[in-house]
């Protein structure tokens, strides 16, 4: 299999080879700009390889064929939410943030989180959801002229 990856970051035309993508640093972070800004494009056509060398290492990137391998990535996904509660005191307001998380079934939400991203994240082998939690920070009294304004 030859596979393409084209960077358009900094409006130049970089287009590198697997083995390049791979294995070098300045590579990866080059593409992984380029993807941040939309500007990533990824080939498995033979076709579209054909001519092209790569930049880095000035192959012919048809020449480099390589296997598709599993890769493992760590992804930290983070919900922060703002609640304003009612409440006679800070203390009291922490306590019904904390007895409702407490009932949350947060063991639930990582398993449909798992099956979320083996279904539907492209060619996934298996996910595994190493972690949930949940933190209460301190409470702070919202004045007068903010009451229930969370935006």
């Amino acid at each position: 299999m030859t596979q393409m990856i084209t960077s358009w970051h900094s409006g130049q035309r970089k287009a590198y080879c697997v083995e390049c993508a791979d294995s070098l640093p300045e590579v990866q972070a080059e593409l992984e700009k380029a993807e941040d800004e939309d500007l990533l494009e990824i080939s498995n056509q033979p076709e579209d390889a054909q001519g092209e060398e790569c930049t880095a290492c000035h192959r012919q990137i048809s020449q480099v064929r390589d296997e598709p391998h599993s890769y493992r990535m760590k992804v930290t996904i983070t919900f922060e939410c703002e609640i304003d509660v009612e409440a006679a005191s800070c203390v009291e307001a922490q306590s019904f943030v904390r007895e409702t998380l407490s009932t949350i079934h947060l063991e639930e939400s990582k398993e449909a989180l798992q099956t979320e991203l083996e279904e539907n994240v492209t060619m996934a082998e298996t996910a595994r959801i190493k972690d949930c939690f949940y933190e209460v920070g301190p409470a702070k009294r919202v004045p007068p002229d903010q009451d229930a304004d969370l935006s």
